[in-house]
């Protein structure tokens, strides 16, 4: 249909039919439109890409920087627990020492001093009588001695005095005897008072054993007390070790408290970065999701499939035209994206290379008519002159060539076109000459290389 093809129409491939027709019914400008959008499109999606790539990277960066924080965070609060609960445990210590404690003042210690130096005293004046009881007692004892020595000595039972030698009268030893009654008399006082002075010793005895217990508790008391204030002066340094110690944890968690999160800064900067990107990545989404929308306007499914239903009718009604009037036994059809269908006269679909070279021919001339209508329809191309180099040669018949010439002497009148056939046939004269207005024939002669024009030659 052009100069520079030598291949059928319906021979080409698929993508060279529809690059034809698209140029048949002016609608490049929808390719052209949709190779402009994809461009555009796939320079946004590089970049919608690359930022994506960048976001993701980012995210991850700050998914590390928020894994750093947490296992910090995480360090962090076991600081803070271990400090909090190595301070309850210096108060529970702190609490269990208080309330084992015995508190000692100096009061109660001079108090208890005061009982033990009480009882010494008492002892002492205990030891004193005890003593005192003692000296009366020998004195007693002795002085009984000496009575019952001098009752030893005191008369005689002889008739004459053993130291005087004068005789012992009734007189005598009446006086003998009242004296010795006399001593066993004042001997039985003297027993009677050393027993009382006995009973004193027991009395005392008891009472200082009774003070000496009393001693020995109010001593270990004393010392119970003097135990319990070191024990008191130790829990106290115990307690005041603890409470330092409290200070010391509460002075790091002040530290903790103070210090400055080392991630914090680079999660919000990380964070301003994804919202930037993130923002971004949003402009350049609805760039795509518009980009989305023209190519599909501009695209095979879009305003072309629209604008082509529209137009196919009308070429695919033409065509129909055209075969009919070249006696073609078939019915070609072309769908919205540009792809033929051919039905024999048995009504079942068959390929254009089924055809034999004349149906072949028909099919392709059908076509050739069918474009040249609509392109003059269209207005955007107006022509009225036409080639047709070897149209008559080959393929059609007597009957075809005469459907082939009565279609071109009808676009003569209907169109007033200038159609020019070349035909290396002389017989392609002859077939023509029988038409009200053939036409003029012009007969050329190549010789030696040029090409000359001659007269008409039997």
């Amino acid at each position: 249909m052009t100069l520079n093809n030598t291949v059928p129409f319906m021979a080409k491939k698929k993508i060279e039919k529809r690059k034809f027709i698209e140029g048949i019914f002016g609608l490049e400008v929808f390719s052209q439109m949709l190779s402009e959008a994809r461009s555009n499109y796939n320079d946004v999606k590089k970049e919608f890409d690359s930022l994506t790539t960048r976001f993701e990277e980012v995210n991850r960066n700050l998914a590390s920087w928020e894994s750093q924080q947490d296992s910090y965070t995480s360090k962090v609060q076991g600081r803070i627990d271990k400090l909090n609960d190595r301070k309850k445990s210096n108060n529970d210590k702190i609490d269990k020492i208080k309330e084992s404690s015995v508190q000692c003042n100096d009061k109660q210690l001079a108090q208890l001093d005061d009982n033990v130096k009480g009882v010494e005293k008492s002892i002492e004046k205990c030891d004193s009588h005890l003593e005192n009881i003692g000296i009366d007692k020998i004195k007693h004892e002795q002085a009984v001695l000496v009575l019952k020595d001098k009752l030893k000595r005191l008369g005689t039972s002889k008739d004459k005095c053993p130291v005087c030698m004068k005789p012992v009268t009734e007189h005598d030893r009446n006086d003998i005897k009242r004296e010795k009654d006399k001593i066993n008399t004042k001997v039985d006082e003297i027993l009677l008072t050393v027993k009382t002075i006995t009973n004193d010793v027991t009395t005392y005895n008891g009472l200082k054993s009774t003070l000496k217990q009393k001693l020995e508790a109010a001593t270990k008391s004393y010392n119970d007390c003097i135990v319990n204030r070191k024990e008191a002066e130790k829990s106290q340094e115990q307690i005041d070790q603890f409470n330092i110690w409290n200070k010391e944890a509460d002075d790091e968690l002040k530290e903790i408290a103070n210090e400055k999160d080392p991630f914090t800064d680079n999660i919000n900067e990380n964070k301003d970065r994804l919202k930037t990107l993130q923002d971004e990545i949003d402009g350049y989404k609805h760039k795509l999701e518009i980009l989305d929308v023209i190519k599909f306007i501009v695209s095979e499914e879009g305003v072309k499939s629209y604008i082509v239903r529209k137009i196919l009718q009308l070429f695919n009604s033409k065509l129909q035209y055209y075969l009919r009037r070249m006696d073609s036994n078939c019915c070609c059809i072309f769908n919205e994206y540009f792809e033929d269908e051919i039905i024999n006269e048995k009504n079942k679909t068959c390929s254009y290379h089924n055809f034999s070279g004349a149906e072949k021919k028909n099919i392709d001339l059908a076509c050739l008519f069918a474009f040249m209508d609509i392109r003059r329809l269209q207005g955007s191309v107006a022509y009225n002159f036409s080639v047709y180099d070897e149209l008559l040669d080959s393929s059609l018949d007597e009957r075809g060539v005469d459907l082939v010439l009565s279609l071109l002497h009808e676009r003569v009148e209907k169109y007033n076109e200038c159609i020019i056939i070349i035909s290396h046939r002389k017989e392609s004269v002859k077939i023509g000459s029988h038409y009200k207005n053939p036409g003029e024939v012009i007969y050329l002669e190549k010789e030696k290389g040029i090409t000359r024009r001659v007269d008409y030659v039997e």
